[in-house]
């Protein structure tokens, strides 16, 4: 693991928590794009050493489900989703 404190590990998994809260917002378009970027994210953080590959696995299915929630939320109202329930405890 690459040499961070707590407080900046959980900053940046705060990042990426964002990310993943944002994957449902906006345009049905858009939300892969999202969720590809959100997944990058988590990568980059498992390839500095900031998070195992354990954890970017749980991420990444973090990732999928929001997508997938946002997905049927689109086509269950034709609206964007306000939030997205993430936790990373």
């Amino acid at each position: 693991m690459t040499a961070v404190t707590t407080a900046q590990k959980a900053a940046l998994l705060n990042i990426l928590r964002i990310k993943i809260d944002k994957i449902g917002k906006g345009e049905l378009r858009y939300i892969d794009r999202r969720e590809e970027n959100a997944r990058a994210y988590a990568e980059a953080l498992a390839d500095a050493n900031i998070i195992t590959d354990n954890e970017r696995e749980e991420l990444y299915d973090k990732a999928k489900a929001a997508a997938e929630a946002a997905v049927r939320a689109h086509q269950g109202t034709g609206e964007p989703l306000q939030a997205v329930q993430t936790s990373f405890d």
